[in-house]
């Protein structure tokens, strides 16, 4: 039987982790914040990447800045993909502050990727 893949607002979800799961409203607003400060750190971490790459500096960290990005980047994606509203608001609007925070400090345009 194929599940229907629909948007829910359930305050009851394993988010990426068996640690990490939300079973009530406190643990729901918990896990929000948690994904917005993930945002922000990916967001000022590839605008970091950005300025290393522009300065020509191929710095060693850099495969595992590029690394943590990714990993990160691709948990925002696997986050969304749940479809609890909820946590979906919290990706994009932390994704939406993020860059516009960044933007105003670094003086950056908004980049895709």
């Amino acid at each position: 039987m194929i599940t229907p893949v629909v948007f829910h607002s359930g305050a009851t979800e394993t988010i990426l982790f068996d640690f990490w799961k939300i079973d009530c409203a406190l643990t729901m607003v918990v896990s929000m914040i948690v994904v917005l400060v993930v945002s922000f750190f990916k967001e000022f971490l590839r605008v970091y990447r950005s300025n290393l790459h522009e300065s020509k500096m191929n710095a060693p960290g850099n495969l595992i800045l590029f690394t943590l990005q990714t990993f990160l980047s691709y948990s925002l994606m696997a986050i969304f993909m749940m479809l609890n509203v909820w946590l979906c608001l919290a990706v994009v609007i932390g994704e939406v502050f993020s860059n516009m925070v960044v933007g105003v400090v670094t003086k950056q345009k908004y980049e895709m990727c």
